[in-house]
C-alpha cells in the first residue's frame, strides 16, 4: 500500500497540473515567426514513452520556472504539427580559485538533444524524417509581445497578441489572431482610486477609521459588487452602504475588465481602504 501511494504521489507531482509556479513555455514557428507556446505537447505523450525520453535525454528540473528540464520547438508544415528540436536546460559548474579560496560557479546552458535519438524513441510518430505530434489533440495558445495578464502558476498568462492553434491528432487549424489588453493598468488604477475616494460617505453613520472594501466582478451580471471586508460589528446601514458603493463603482466610465481573446472578462478581486 505504501509503495502504491508513493507511485501515485510521484505521478501527481510530475504532472503539468502540479506546476505551482509560472513555467517557461515551448516555442512554435508560424509563418516564419516565433511565438511563445503556452503549453508543452510532449507532456501529453503516454507515460512510458515520455519517461523513456526523459531518461535517455537526461531531462532534469534545474529551475522552478521549468520543471520539465527542456524547451521543445515546433512548426506547422502541410497542415501538421511537427517537432523541430528539443533543447535541454542544463547547468555546468566551473571551479575557480580566487586568493587561494576555491569557488564553484554555476552557469545555465542550453544543449540541443540529438534529434535522431528523439526520432528513434518516437519512431511510431515519425513522418518524412520528422516527429509529427499525432498523439496530440487540443487547443494550443501561442503568444507574443508584453504579458498583459499573469498568474504565477503553469502557463496561466496572456500576451498582447495571441493565436489559438487547434490540433486534432496532429492536424492543425489556426484561428484568428487576438489582441489582448488589460483594463486596469497602472494609470487606470490611479484614476480609479481617485474616483473611489470621491464616494459620498454622509448618512451611513460611519465613525472615523479605516473601512476595507472588497470589489469582485460578477461575470453573470457583468457588474462589480462591493462588500465591506470585516465590517465593525455595530456598523449601521451596512447593506445600504454596500449597495450604494456598488452602484457608484458601476457608474465609473473607465474599463475595469480585461479583453482576452475577443471577450471581456475579469477574475480580478481588488481591495480599497476607505479612511475617514
Amino acid at each position: 500500500m505504501k509503495r502504491l501511494f508513493l507511485i501515485i504521489a510521484c505521478v501527481i507531482l510530475a504532472s503539468p497540473f502540479s506546476w505551482a509556479t509560472g513555467q517557461e513555455g515551448d516555442v512554435i514557428v508560424l509563418d516564419g515567426e516565433e511565438w511563445a507556446l503556452l503549453d508543452a505537447p510532449l507532456e501529453r505523450l503516454d507515460s512510458l514513452t515520455y519517461y523513456h525520453l526523459q531518461d535517455v535525454l537526461g531531462w532534469e528540473s534545474r529551475s522552478t520556472g521549468n520543471w520539465r528540464g527542456y524547451v521543445a520547438y515546433w512548426s506547422v508544415s502541410d497542415g501538421m504539427l511537427f517537432l523541430e528540436k528539443v533543447v535541454k536546460k542544463d547547468v555546468v559548474f566551473e571551479k575557480k580559485v580566487v586568493d587561494g579560496i576555491e569557488y564553484h560557479f554555476a552557469e545555465d546552458v542550453d544543449i540541443e538533444c540529438d534529434y535522431d535519438t528523439v526520432c528513434r524513441i518516437l519512431e511510431r510518430y515519425v513522418r518524412n524524417g520528422k516527429v509529427c505530434a499525432s498523439w496530440f489533440s487540443d487547443k494550443l495558445i501561442a503568444g507574443r509581445g508584453k504579458i498583459v495578464r499573469y498568474i504565477h502558476s503553469g502557463f496561466n498568462r496572456d500576451h498582447e497578441e495571441e493565436i489559438v492553434v487547434s490540433v486534432a491528432q496532429g492536424k492543425v487549424s489556426l484561428s484568428q489572431v487576438f489582441h489582448n489588453r488589460r483594463g486596469l493598468g497602472p494609470e487606470e488604477d490611479n484614476r480609479l482610486n481617485t474616483y473611489l475616494k470621491g464616494f459620498p460617505t454622509d448618512g451611513y453613520g460611519l465613525e472615523k477609521g479605516q473601512y476595507l472594501f472588497r470589489f469582485k466582478y460578477d461575470a453573470e451580471s457583468g457588474k462589480w459588487i462591493a462588500k465591506l471586508h470585516q465590517p465593525p460589528p455595530l456598523l449601521k446601514a451596512q447593506e445600504a452602504l454596500e449597495k450604494d458603493f456598488t452602484d457608484y463603482l458601476n457608474a465609473y466610465d473607465g474599463e475595469l475588465r480585461d479583453f482576452i481573446r475577443g471577450e471581456w472578462t475579469s477574475s480580478r478581486v481588488f481591495r480599497f481602504p476607505f479612511v475617514l
